[in-house]
């Protein structure tokens, strides 16, 4: 029977799903229904599901957000997202970070989500028939059973039905996975080379990891480089080495070490042996410049800024580079987000472009996300040339360095030496909207980097973009922003 947690802040849409769920009752044990992020949390506390199904947006706490959650807590449980046409974007990202499948609500029919879960039932199925006391056919214990318990003793029982033991140092080493039958027998074998008293290989979804003991802690680290050394000689991939501890209470943060440090070749092609100990020393990320600069990649595309949008992308890929391990699950996440940021923009600017698009793109590294989006970005730069007409594409550059002033419509049009009913009707037909659309959106998007980069008064942010009374910029931006000038800068 499938373990399922729903997760959903509409009430009509839990109501639904639970309802087809409940059609299964053999087949399907409804853990709970939550209608938010964090109440899910709490809920998972106490028994993980197998199945979480969930909106991808919520207030508060996300569907992406209680799937990164779950990601450490839980590896082991499958994610359904349920998801809108404008949310394609989150939804592609979630693919990303191992959703199962996605499903439209709008299209979203009993049968799918049934023929879903049906299949990870068979998957899950065949994976216990196929283990023999935990190990699976290739000599690898499978970690499933270290997930599905928060409780310390349980686990340490799975610890010691493995192998491990409770008296000597462990270390872990992580890599991706390879497909020979009998590799279980290869690592222990490297081991024993190495002197080292216990090897036990290990599978936790794509990964492989090695858990080393022996009862000389550096020996043991010694060891373990070497290991990963010979790893490299015989196989094509990069090896992850975790800190060496000596608790078994410590046996979770030791795998994350090691995934954490098998990960980081995404932001680093040129190493293959990656220590999460060198790593973890290495400079913390500075979130909010990264925060800042994302934004300002993705204001200069709204504003057809190619140019300087490409400078603003450089910028932002060399802020992630040599960054400590802490950091590299989040550093990842926003490479995969801007990635679908620059699509959507670039998408939204050139639908043409979109039939182009690789839906099923996923970046191995931060080199491949760099030169996408260089790549998106340089297509719109190549087009913008042809585009706008002289006279309009004068009229932008003056808005963009003149918006803090008092201008008008009549005041561009005498610019560009054109009248003001023949400028009206060339902005809307090129730019896509009026004049004072523009202009006010534009002046509002500078205000909006000011309240989150900024402390200045709401007053003095208003004169700074070109609007002398505060109550008419607070009205302005509540409109077109969907929220007033103090919830933004509250929120950020």
């Amino acid at each position: 029977m499938l373990s399922v947690l729903i997760v959903d802040d509409e009430a009509p849409i839990r109501d639904w799903v639970e309802y087809c769920l409940k059609r299964e009752p053999e087949k399907i044990q409804i853990l709970g229904v939550a209608k938010s992020g964090q109440e899910a949390c709490s809920l998972v506390k106490n028994q993980i599901p197998e199945v979480i199904i969930t909106d991808i947006r919520m207030p508060g706490m996300s569907g992406l957000e209680l799937m990164k959650y779950m990601r450490e807590r839980a590896p082991y449980t499958e994610f359904i997202i349920l998801t809108n046409y404008a949310e394609f974007s989150y939804a592609k990202e979630a693919i990303s970070w191992g959703a199962r499948e996605y499903l439209l609500k709008s299209e979203m029919k009993a049968d799918d989500l049934i023929r879903i879960l049906n299949k990870i039932e068979e998957e899950k199925l065949r994976i216990r028939h196929s283990k023999k006391q935990q190990r699976l056919p290739n000599g690898f214990v499978d970690l499933y059973g270290l997930y599905q318990t928060d409780q310390d003793s349980r686990r340490r029982e799975f610890l010691t039905d493995i192998g491990v033991r409770t008296e000597e140092a462990c270390q872990v080493l992580c890599f991706g996975q390879s497909q020979p039958e009998k590799q279980g027998e290869f690592f222990t074998s490297l081991a024993a080379a190495e002197g080292v008293s216990r090897c036990i290989p290990a599978s936790r979804n794509e990964y492989l990891l090695l858990i080393l003991q022996d009862a000389h802690p550096r020996k043991l680290k010694g060891a373990g480089r070497r290991m990963a050394e010979k790893i490299l000689d015989s196989r094509n991939t990069v090896v992850g080495i975790s800190h060496c501890f000596s608790d078994t209470e410590d046996f979770i943060t030791g795998l994350k070490q090691a995934i954490t440090a098998y990960e980081y070749h995404f932001l680093s092609e040129n190493q293959r042996i990656f220590d999460y100990d060198s790593l973890a020393h290495l400079p913390q990320l500075n979130f909010e410049m990264v925060r800042s600069k994302y934004q300002e990649i993705q204001t200069a595309l709204s504003y057809n800024q190619y140019d300087q949008a490409l400078v603003y992308l450089e910028q932002w890929f060399s802020m992630l580079k040599d960054i400590s391990a802490q950091d590299v699950e989040w550093a990842v996440e926003r490479c995969r987000r801007l990635v679908l940021m620059v699509e959507e923009q670039c998408f939204h600017l050139d639908p043409s472009e979109e039939r182009e698009a690789k839906i099923g793109f996923l970046p191995k590294n931060l080199r491949e996300c760099k030169n996408y989006c260089e790549q998106l970005i340089q297509k719109l730069y190549d087009k913008k040339n042809g585009k706008y007409s002289q006279s309009i594409e004068q009229a932008l550059n003056y808005i963009h360095n003149n918006y803090n002033k008092d201008i008008s419509l009549v005041h561009v049009a005498g610019i560009i030496f054109r009248s003001p009913e023949y400028f009206s009707r060339l902005f809307k037909e090129e730019v896509g909207e009026n004049f004072s659309t523009y202009l006010i959106r534009y002046r509002l998007n500078r205000a909006r980097e000011m309240l989150k980069k900024t402390d200045m008064k709401i007053s003095e942010i208003s004169y700074q973009v070109g609007y002398s009374t505060q109550s008419y910029f607070s009205r302005l931006y509540k409109k077109y922003m969907g929220k007033t000038p103090e919830e933004e800068r509250s929120k950020s």
